[in-house]
């Protein structure tokens, strides 16, 4: 019977660099593989300390997954520089960190909150801006923002196409097939 007083809480984003966007700090650290390294490490150092005995356990499950999630940064790295067009459209401003490590422009319906519906004004800029940059993905999290994204889609003459924020559950898949999953789709639209 463990009581509350000896239940450790850790704070796994002690040292990530959080993104502000509009003085308000962008909750998704998770969609960046390097603050995810981060976090991973913080929560291997608690394993240690109250755990000593594993320390080389986690050490090595903690070093297998930063060199799986380094491959992943550093492919996926190389594959986004090639591009030209580096710029896309979500429904939902969840993808700043992504942007941030990979150099690439996220346009968004909903803010990083995904509060309130977007206004037709909202819908027109980005279907302008999709005009002008030869875009013609409109990214969609979810059932809630699939609608919207819909909505762009058919002013612009183009198609939905799913990436995952991560902030539910993806049944039978794991954070690094997720993450490549939503590399490739992000990747395969920005090519054309």
């Amino acid at each position: 019977q463990m009581s509350s007083s000896n239940i450790k809480y850790v704070n796994a984003s002690e040292n990530v660099d959080i993104r502000e966007e509009d003085g308000k700090q962008d909750p998704h650290v998770w969609l960046s593989i390097k603050e995810s390294i981060k976090q991973c490490e913080e929560i291997k150092k608690s394993l240690q300390e109250i755990d000593p005995s594993n320390n080389d356990y986690y050490e090595q499950n903690y070093n297998n997954y930063k060199k799986e999630l380094d491959d992943l940064y550093e492919t996926y790295s190389k594959k986004f520089n090639d591009l030209t067009n580096k710029s896309f459209v979500t429904s939902h401003e969840a993808f700043g960190y992504l942007c941030r490590e990979f150099g690439l422009k996220q346009q968004y319906l909903n803010d990083m909150f995904g509060e309130g519906e977007p206004t037709p004004k909202k819908y027109q800029e980005l279907a302008d801006y999709c005009k002008k940059n030869n875009i013609n993905t409109i990214f969609s999290e979810g059932s809630e923002s699939s609608k919207e994204a819909e909505t762009l889609a058919k002013e612009i003459n183009g198609q939905v196409k799913s990436i995952n924020t991560l902030e539910t559950k993806v049944e039978g898949k794991e954070y690094i097939q997720v993450m490549k999953e939503n590399y490739d789709t992000i990747y395969e639209a920005l090519k054309n």
